[in-house]
């Protein structure tokens, strides 16, 4: 998780994350840096026990077993009580947010007398000076809005937020609150990763990122942050306003959000949602296709891209003509704009090929700003220095570009969310972040890291070969001079689709190298024997891929989602096999998980712990050619 670096960024990511949910969530470094993790069971289970790795290497800190234990309280009073304790015996805590979002929490579901407690704790909590005013207030409002009641006193608090703050006083506190948090000592920790079932929050100490602490944000980002914060605040209201019939005070006040050119269309969403509601209602067939463009592009359900096309039809004389030139460009322009300018290949004896594995999903609003770094980065870098390759996962929704092999690499990684990338087999830790992170992303962390890797000499030669046969891709490996010791060295090879086109519900409208199959038994690939050579053979038999992974989505669309009542579904299947866009790639991983030692920060303190290498010695990339052509790399 990424470290906290600006109270004010972290003031935010707590009140969002909480207000959000506590169940299964992250907490980072700013709001939009969050990780959605794996799925936890259904509510009804019993409580999970932390994932095994979780803060591996990390001593949890009294603060953090006091909470968990006092969150994991069943009696509701009981667990007040706990938490308030907690609150009075850890007032510097990072988790003190969370627990007094808890405590209101629990005076709201009881309501009754505990309605004049919840307001106490609400009053108090906005009046803190730990965060910013107007932030303040949208958590009280928000918090009263997901739980139905007390309407009234809701609308009362988010216009007061509304009112509390100007830009720049923003900007002012934000710079004085880092002043001050420079000025004490540094607290060397991870970020925090939040999980839960039934009501039961359970903390974990994340280890700290190895890559240097980002750099200050300019007074563009902090008025940026400003204003799309303030839109989250206004969607708030005008809910609000709508389950008091207030409609056209609702309606003005979506508007003035989807008006707004300051705001990205992520800020826009709930807006574009509710004014399509209401050009539904009037009929106004015209507005309705506007707004569902936007809530298309934004990122909808599927049954949104449905009623797109039947709403196109109707205003396009039957034809559906020219709607997806016309998603194509609106999204084009949504994009933030990366400077990938042509990347200059290092000397070095032997030329190294980087692999950068991508795990994400089309349904997770947090992997958007990694998926467009990486896109930049396919700019950046000819083919003969990096290969990506991305797994598709259902995380936290359907992904119809999930498969079998997608799965099971997950599992190799023990990736507990996504999004999370590797690069050579090394990660600097997972986090996630909207399309405006994507620039911060490209340039502080994925780029510097290709560019390391790119100067190091490869620990193997690799050289590979791939030819059409009458019903697939024939691949043929072959791996030398290894100067690697490990006896844990495989080769692998991987078939990936160049580029496919599946608007998800995150606005994520095209997918590069998207895998679709692993090579050898069970998807496991080759073992190479320490300081020796090997050679593979192999057929990725297209036929028998599309109809595996088609079973494997059709059994995923047979069953209820995630222990839910319904049956998942997606705007589009993504079976189909394009073979003329296909590219293989194959490197030599050295699948030692434990093995090495390095240098982390445990609660102040330098401490040596193993940590896992699984780097790659090197690796090969080939198009795949055409019917009767051969290539090699």
């Amino acid at each position: 998780m990424r470290r906290v670096h600006w109270i004010a960024a972290v003031a935010f990511g707590l009140l969002l994350l909480v207000a959000a949910s506590p169940l299964a969530t992250s907490l980072a470094a700013s709001p939009h840096e969050r990780q959605v993790h794996a799925p936890q069971p259904p509510a009804q289970a019993p409580q999970a026990k932390p994932p095994a790795d979780a803060g591996q290497g990390v001593d949890q800190p009294a603060d953090f077993k006091a909470f968990n234990e006092a969150s994991r309280t069943a009696e509701p009073q009981k667990r007040i009580d706990a938490l308030q304790k907690f609150v009075t015996d850890f007032p510097d805590s990072q988790l003190k947010s969370t627990a007094t979002s808890e405590i209101r929490s629990q005076y709201l579901r009881s309501l009754g007398d505990a309605t004049k407690k919840y307001f106490v704790e609400a009053d108090k909590y906005v009046q803190s000076t730990t965060s910013f005013a107007m932030m303040n207030h949208y958590l009280i409002a928000s918090e009263m809005l997901r739980a139905g009641v007390l309407f009234e006193q809701a609308e009362d608090y988010a216009l007061k937020g509304l009112a509390a703050e100007d830009e720049a006083g923003y900007i002012k506190g934000v710079r004085e609150r880092a002043k001050a948090a420079a000025s004490k000592p540094k607290a060397a920790t991870g970020g925090v990763m939040f999980s839960g079932i039934g009501g039961q929050v359970t903390a974990t100490l994340m280890p700290p990122r190895t890559d240097a602490a980002p750099s200050a944000p300019t007074d563009d980002d902090l008025r940026a942050q400003f204003r799309s914060q303030r839109a989250q605040l206004q969607n708030t209201l005008g809910q609000i306003y709508l389950k008091r019939g207030k409609n056209a005070e609702a309606e003005k006040t979506f508007r003035e959000v989807y008006a707004n050119p300051d705001l990205p269309s992520s800020a826009k969403t709930i807006a574009v949602r509710e004014l399509a509601n209401f050009a539904r209602k009037a009929g106004d067939d015209k507005a309705l296709v506007q707004y569902l463009l936007d809530s298309v592009v934004a990122g909808a359900r599927p049954e949104v891209h449905t009623e797109l096309r039947d709403a196109y039809k109707k205003t396009h004389g039957g034809s559906i003509e020219g709607l997806e030139a016309t998603l194509d460009a609106m999204y084009a322009k949504s994009l933030p704009k990366i400077d990938a300018a042509p990347f200059a290949r290092p000397k070095t004896k032997e030329p190294r090929l980087v692999v950068a594995e991508l795990f994400t999903g089309a349904e997770c609003p947090p992997c958007v700003g990694i998926d467009l770094a990486f896109e930049a980065a396919l700019e950046r870098y000819k083919p003969r220095d990096l290969a990506l390759l991305v797994y598709h996962q259902h995380i936290p929704g359907p992904d119809p570009m999930t498969n079998p092999s997608t799965e099971k690499r997950l599992k190799f990684y023990n990736v507990r969310g996504v999004p999370t990338n590797y690069i050579d087999g090394k990660t600097d830790g997972a986090g996630g972040g909207g399309a405006d992170q994507a620039v911060r992303y490209f340039t502080r962390s994925i780029s510097p890291a290709i560019e390391k890797a790119l100067a190091v000499q490869p620990e193997a030669r690799l050289n590979l070969k791939a030819s059409v046969t009458a019903s697939g891709i024939r691949v043929s490996a072959a791996v030398d001079k290894v100067t690697s010791k490990s006896n844990k060295l495989r080769l692998h090879i991987v078939l990936a689709e160049e580029r496919l086109r599946y608007h998800g519900g995150n606005g994520i409208r095209y997918h590069p190298m998207v895998v679709r199959a692993m090579a050898g038994t069970d998807g496991a690939g080759f073992a190479v024997p320490a300081g020796k050579g090997a050679r593979a053979e192999w057929v990725f038999d297209l036929p028998k891929i599309l109809a595996e992974n088609r079973k494997f989505i059709d059994e995923f669309l047979s069953k209820p989602f995630r222990g839910g009542t319904e049956k998942p579904t997606f705007s589009s299947r993504m079976d189909d096999i394009d073979p003329t866009h296909l590219v293989v790639v194959a490197f030599v991983q050295d699948e030692d998980a434990a093995q090495g030692t390095g240098e982390t920060i445990v609660n102040g303190k330098p401490t040596q712990r193993e940590v896992p290498l699984r780097h790659i010695l090197q690796a090969a990339s080939v198009k795949v050619p055409a019917p009767g052509k051969r290539t090699t790399n």
